[in-house]
């Protein structure tokens, strides 16, 4: 983050601030086939993780606000320079939960080899659960 300007007094001044932004060697992105489940089913999310940096290996982790995750695979991704892979979660819809649900899944790819990197991505999901 940088910022730049004059002060109180008329003076120029710049800031920078590396630490709070940075960037990383690996890229997270969600596949958009569907954005609404419907209830009682099981869906399949798609994300791509892209490797842009030196050959590594990747650990997965998804996580989800309403617990619909049931699996994922695979849960390392080894990549070499420039290649994607791509991540298969599987989302099991109940039939009839309390209220009309949103759920985000978050997946998150951190190196185990090589320099550390790491990234992620969100995917926001409607379920349309039928009135009471």
């Amino acid at each position: 983050m940088a910022v730049y300007g004059n002060d109180s007094h008329g003076n120029p001044y710049q800031r920078f601030f590396a630490g709070l932004y940075h960037a990383e060697t690996v890229e997270v992105s969600a596949v958009r086939e569907f954005d609404d489940v419907t209830p009682a089913s099981v869906a399949e999310a798609k994300f791509t993780v892209r490797n842009i940096g030196a050959p590594r290996t990747f650990k997965i982790t998804v996580t989800d606000t309403r617990g619909f995750v049931s699996n994922v695979e695979p849960r390392e991704l080894p990549l070499g320079a420039d290649e994607s892979g791509t991540v298969r979660v599987q989302l099991k819809i109940p039939a009839v939960p309390p209220t009309d649900a949103e759920d985000d899944v978050v997946i998150v790819a951190a190196s185990t080899t090589g320099p550390p990197t790491s990234n992620s991505s969100v995917a926001h999901l409607s379920v349309a659960f039928p009135s009471r």
